[in-house]
């Protein structure tokens, strides 16, 4: 009994000694957690600074480096010019510019999407830049240009330019066949200053715009019909090497960004690429982002400033080594798409 007794003073003895009992374990330590007052690095110390809250696990709090860029979009966007701060060719040589802002823009580039916003005026008709709102006295817009204006409605969702310019597309509408005083046949255009049609709007065109507002949920014009986009693979067959190759590049470019799976729309790509395959953009379109194609772009973009800033190099026949004279957007704009999450 003596003996029985002597153990369990022992055991209260060992039980207050360690401050825990024998059968229940220890409960988990709270998360760990950086303290405020911790000891902060100086900007340019590489020590660690351990935190007081757990003295034990070391927090670097020095300078980040900011990690190496894929491609050197950094350097292009140094030397890329702009025009009253959007995007341009050198010397403002900017009569494209919305078709390449929004490109951009679709892109991811701000600046791009920028440009276009402040390209269409308070009526809702778009300019060829923000520069030449309401001073272009001749060929103001284009089809062409439309396509930059539908990229950036895409990337944007901006519903109310969209509505904007489809209203003042109908209010400019001209009546071709009036019959007993009511309008039989309307047509319709970009602009009201086109002197070669550059300006009306094709059924082709009326169907690309169908889609955007389709994707962007908004009431469609009676003119928007599907039909005109079983034409785009024969127009892809027979149009010049140059920029009008590039722009049913375009048109796939937008059914891509919007996901659409359209029977036609990998035939359409695949006549492309066929007949320019060494064009880098249309490769994009084709195959995908890879690490080859980085290497490739990376290799074929100048990395200083060329000294005529003036080409888009993928609108140009790939003869005509058109990135020699690169004005940069056009390889920030590739970049940009090759470097996407």
């Amino acid at each position: 009994m003596a003996y029985l007794k002597t153990l369990f003073v022992l055991e209260i003895f060992l039980v207050t000694a360690c401050g825990e009992t024998v059968s229940e374990p220890a409960p988990p330590p709270p998360p760990v957690t950086a303290s405020a007052d911790a000891t902060v690095a100086t900007e340019n110390s590489l020590d660690y600074a351990p935190t007081t809250e757990s003295p034990g696990i070391p927090t670097y709090s020095g300078p980040v480096e900011k990690a190496p860029e894929i491609l050197p979009l950094t350097a292009w966007r140094s030397w890329a010019p702009l025009c009253e701060g959007h995007p341009s060719k050198a010397a403002c040589d900017d009569g494209d510019g919305t078709l390449f802002s929004g490109l951009l823009c679709l892109a991811g580039e701000e600046s791009g999407c920028a440009a276009v916003k402040a390209a269409q005026d308070a009526a809702g008709k778009f300019w060829r830049s923000p520069r030449r709102v309401g001073v272009d006295s001749s060929n103001s817009f284009s089809r062409d240009m439309a396509l930059g204006a539908l990229s950036y409605l895409l990337a944007t969702k901006d519903s109310a330019a969209a509505q904007a310019w489809l209203r003042w597309v109908d209010q400019n509408s001209v009546c071709q066949l009036n019959v007993g005083g009511v309008c039989q046949l309307r047509t319709y255009r970009f602009c009201r200053d086109d002197a070669d049609g550059r300006c009306l709007i094709t059924p082709g065109m009326w169907s690309v715009m169908r889609r955007v507002w389709e994707h962007l949920e908004l009431p469609l014009h009676k003119e928007m019909k599907t039909n005109g986009e079983q034409t785009l693979i024969m127009e892809a067959e027979q149009a010049p090497l140059g920029y009008a190759l590039h722009l049913k590049a375009v048109i796939f470019f937008l059914y891509h960004k919007m996901g659409r799976n359209f029977a036609f729309e990998w035939d359409l790509i695949n006549t492309i690429s066929e007949r320019q395959p060494d064009n880098l953009f249309f490769q994009y379109l084709h195959e995908g982002s890879s690490p080859r194609l980085q290497e490739a772009l990376k290799n074929l973009c100048p990395r200083e400033a060329p000294d005529n800033k003036k080409q888009w190099t993928w609108e140009r026949d790939t003869a005509e080594s058109a990135e020699k004279d690169s004005m940069g957007w056009d390889c920030i704009f590739l970049g940009r798409l090759l470097t996407a999450p």
